[in-house]
Parts: structure tokens; sequence; C-alpha cells
């Protein structure tokens, strides 16, 4: 009998804020020291303080956070191209069509922030019931009319940044506009150093 083993890739996100911020590098060891580097992909989550339940003088800054991922990305080995700018379709899964976050009662949301908020739940897979007008506040958004963000030159990049941001008026802007020029700058030793 042939068996055929089949690697199924995993994207690990490690939340990271100023109290566990060093410790993604001990877990990044800790994937290395097992051999499971090539199978899991992790990558830091930028935590911030969507509501009450998060301190915000514990969150680390779009800037503190852009050094850290293009770093922590280095570390992983994760080929800089493919985190070199470039437009995208979508920004986050709270945008995308076919993207939900189901939590454990089977509901579901378009964004993870919202979930346990009856009132931003989308549907339920357990119970009847239709879509609602919080799907439509994700996917229609238009951000082709904040003059702020279609003046901006990074817009192609980040879309507008943030769907759930965008909707509270609390919107960050793109982590490539801190430190552009080291992403380009690491990218593009990257291609020299595979061209030779």
């Amino acid at each position: 009998m042939f068996w055929r083993v089949i690697s199924i890739p995993i994207n690990l996100r490690i939340n990271v804020d100023l109290d566990n911020h060093d410790e993604a590098w001990q877990v990044l060891r800790m994937l290395k020291e097992r051999s499971l580097i090539a199978d899991v992909v992790p990558y830091l989550g930028h935590v911030t303080s969507y509501s009450e339940s998060y301190r915000e003088d514990r969150c680390l800054s779009t800037k503190e956070y852009s050094k850290s991922d293009l770093q922590f990305m280095k570390d992983v080995g994760r080929p800089l191209i493919d985190i070199y700018p470039k437009p995208r379709g979508n920004y986050c899964i709270a945008n995308q069509v076919n993207g939900w976050v189901i939590d454990s009662l089977g509901d579901m949301y378009k964004c993870y922030v919202d979930i346990g908020k009856e009132e931003r739940k989308v549907f339920s897979l357990t119970k009847e019931g239709d879509l609602t007008s919080v799907f439509n506040d994700y996917m229609l958004f238009d951000d082709t009319k904040n003059p702020k963000c279609t003046d901006c030159k990074f817009f192609p990049i980040c879309l507008g940044g943030c769907p759930h941001k965008r909707l509270h008026n609390t919107r960050d802007c793109s982590y490539f506009k801190h430190n552009l020029s080291e992403y380009l700058t690491e990218c593009a030793a990257v291609l020299m150093e595979e061209s030779n």
C-alpha cells in the first residue's frame, strides 16, 4: 500500500505588544529547533486597542511594529520578494468575499474584532437567519471617496487600511509608510544576491 504524506501549510499569527514582543523570536527558535519552519510560517500580528478590553499604552506604534515585522520576516527566512509592496485586491478577511471568522458557537463575523458582539454577527451556522447589514458595512465601503487615501501614494498597497478601523474612523496608515525604504533595500539586496 502506498501512503503519501501531504503537508498542509500553516500560517501562525503571533500577536505582539510591548509585553510579549521579544517572545515572538522564542516561538521562531522553537519552530526551527523542531524542524517545523518549512510547514509553519509564523508572522507578527499588530495588536491594537480596538476596545476597552485592551490598553492602548501596551500597544506597539505602527512605526515600532513595522520595524519589528521586517526584522522578523528576515529572521524567519521568508522570501522578501513575497512581501514587496504591491497593489492588492483586498485588505484582509473582513473585505474578502469568502472570508469569515467563525466563533465556537458557529456564529459568523466578517472581522475577528467583532467576535462576541451580537449586533455585529452576520449569521450563524447553527440557526436560521439572513445576511445582515454588517456584511455590507465591510464589503461595500468605498475608500476611493476618501481624499486622504486616494491622494496617498500608498493607497494601492493598503486600500485604505483595516476595514474595522475605517468603519470606526480610527484608521492607521500602512506600516510601509514608516519604513518603505528599508523594505525596498532588503528586497533589492535579496534580488541582487539571487542574480549573482
